[in-house]
Parts: structure tokens; sequence; C-alpha cells
């Protein structure tokens, strides 16, 4: 996205999108599970209305830059804490199912097709007809080959041979924001096979997912070192250690209960991380490799938060406003971009 693209026209969001959801998190929504001395993973997948309010500062984050914002030059980075915030919720309950004997790889992809498909479905035909009545042979073309990227989750390797995420103008389309659904579905295709490898051995899995999670940052910064911008941001390799940072939170769960004394700290500090970059990166700004850390470190300290300890960030994340825009926030990001990225 260049500043040519920020500026965009205005736009409404006229599309029921209330019911296309369902997060991670929806079918443990009635669970009752208390916090406990010692807490397992079983027992932090308990519905968190905080994390849908940090999920609805992502996405407003995403969504201003997206519009050209003043002061929100860096709301790109809303994309990584969502990363972080995925392979937290994803990772929790897969590894639940795995220590209670229930975990099914046809399970798990299935509820991703069905979390994923409804939602997609009217997005690919809205940008099919609009492609079809107002681009050019040339453009539809292209369009096409956009489209197929799109549904077989390989937007990223796309979007990489064909144009920067910050390209100018003449160079938009309706799907460049599905380059991130691509990374995200690229892990859960390796990560769940990694999780059951390494399921009888907690202390080796943490070590194993650390270690892959720090070769994947040195990798995006040998990249960007290297002046390969455009492939430390599209690479999936380079992007899974946002997606393990949270999951690395999800095995720790100790690791939460001990920090719970000082969870008003961590949310001072966390909201901190995240919006000192939106307000200060562009895209001229590094990215991602070390500049990500600070939202990644950010979205982390939220996380760890404990959510029974209330304070003035906390009963913001938890208002009804923020909880409602966290549960659209999927929707949200699917239909913003091809509305005003066309």
């Amino acid at each position: 996205m260049s500043e040519t693209l920020a500026k965009v026209h205005d736009h409404r969001l006229t599309i029921d999108i209330s019911r296309c959801v369902t997060d991670e998190l929806a079918s443990f929504q009635r669970l009752a599970i208390a916090p406990v001395r010692h807490t397992s993973i079983v027992q932090m997948i308990a519905y968190r209305t905080d994390i849908d309010g940090l999920r609805a500062v992502s996405i407003i984050a995403v969504l201003l830059f997206h519009v050209g914002f003043d002061g929100w030059s860096g709301g790109y980075v809303g994309v990584d804490v969502f990363f972080v915030i995925s392979g937290f919720l994803i990772t929790s309950l897969i590894a639940a199912d795995i220590d209670t004997g229930t975990f099914s790889l046809g399970r798990f992809y299935e509820r991703r097709i069905r979390r994923l498909l409804p939602a997609t479905i009217p997005v690919v035909v809205f940008t099919a007809l609009f492609a079809a009545a107002f681009y050019t042979s040339e453009r539809f073309f292209e369009y096409g080959q956009s489209l197929i990227a799109f549904t077989t989750y390989t937007s990223n390797w796309f979007f990489y041979a064909t144009r920067g995420y910050f390209a100018g103008a003449d160079a938009t389309t309706p799907l460049l924001h599905s380059w991130s659904l691509a990374v995200e579905e690229q892990f859960y295709l390796v990560f769940p096979l990694l999780l059951l490898v390494l399921a009888r051995r907690p202390g080796v899995r943490l070590r194993v997912l650390a270690g892959f999670a720090a070769v994947s940052l040195v990798y995006a910064q040998m990249l960007l070192r290297d002046g390969q911008s455009d492939l430390a941001f599209y690479s999936t390799l380079a992007r899974i250690w946002e997606l393990l940072a949270g999951a690395l939170l999800a095995l720790s769960p100790a690791v939460t209960e001990r920090l719970a004394p000082y969870a008003t700290v961590l949310r001072v500090v966390g909201l901190g991380l995240i919006l000192g970059p939106v307000v200060t990166y562009g895209p001229a700004t590094v990215f991602p490799g070390a500049a990500a850390l600070p939202p990644v470190a950010g979205t982390l300290l939220l996380l760890a938060a404990s959510p029974v300890r209330g304070d003035p960030i906390l009963r913001l994340l938890q208002s009804a406003p923020a909880v409602y825009t966290g549960r659209i926030s999927y929707s949200l990001y699917l239909w913003h971009w091809p509305i005003i990225g066309r």
C-alpha cells in the first residue's frame, strides 16, 4: 500500500456481517471454567471478551490505515496482532483436545472450513461481479489469477510475484488483503501435525517451537538485510514466528498464572507497544523482522494479562462496542479492502 492507495474514497459497509463470522472460541463460549491455582491449557480456553476487544484494536488499526487516516500510518501492524491472537487461540484449542484425547485432524480442518467458507463466498461473488462489470479484459484476467490464489490460500505468493503490499494505486486489487489469510492457513496445514508429534514431550515441544520461531525471525531479518523486503513481508516462513509466539504463550499456562498480579501493568505496556508502532511506523519502515517485535510483544502481554483483575483498559476491551467489533473483525477484514481497494 502506498500513500496514493491510502487516499481512498468514502465508502459504506452495507452487508449484514453479524452472522457471517464465528471465532475460534465460539464453541467454547458456554464453558464456565474458573481459574484455579494450577491452571491447565484446558482451563484457559474459556471465552474471554477482552480478546475480542483486542481484535477490535487490531481491525480498527488496519481500517484506519487503509482509509488514510492521519496519524495511523503504521496501522498495518494490526495484522501482526491478529497473527499472535490466532496462534494463541488455535493452539489453545488444539492442545486442549490433544490433552483430553479428543483431537482429530479431520475435525480440525472441517472446523476451519466451516469457519472460513461461509464468510468467504460472498466476498468472492461480490468481487467477481464487480470485476466483470468494471475491469478491462487485461485487469479482469489478473483478477482471475488473484481469485484462484485467494481460494487456494496461496495469495501471499501470488502477490509477492506480482506486486508489493505498498504498491501504487494502479496496482490495486480487491483481494490484496487475502495474503495474510493465506499465511495463516499454510501455517495451520502443518502446525497441528507438529503438535501431535510433540504431544508426549511438553518440554521438548516448547523448545522446538521456540527454535522454529527464532529461525523464522532471523530469516525475516536476513531477507530485509539483503533488500528482499517484499519476500520478508509475504513469506510464510518469515511470518510464522508471530503465530508461534501466540502458540508458545498458549502452551505456557503457568506463565500467565505467575503474571496475574501484574495484569494492569501488562495491559498498559502491551497496549503502548501496539499503539506506538501504529502511530510511528509507515510504508518506509523496514518491516516485518525486528520491527514487528513491539506489536507482537504487546499482544502477548495483553493476552497474558489476567481478565479478572479490572482496570480501565480491561473495561475498555470488554465494553460492548469493542467486543462486538472484535466479533465481526474477520468479516470486516474480508470486506473492507474489496470496497476501498478496487
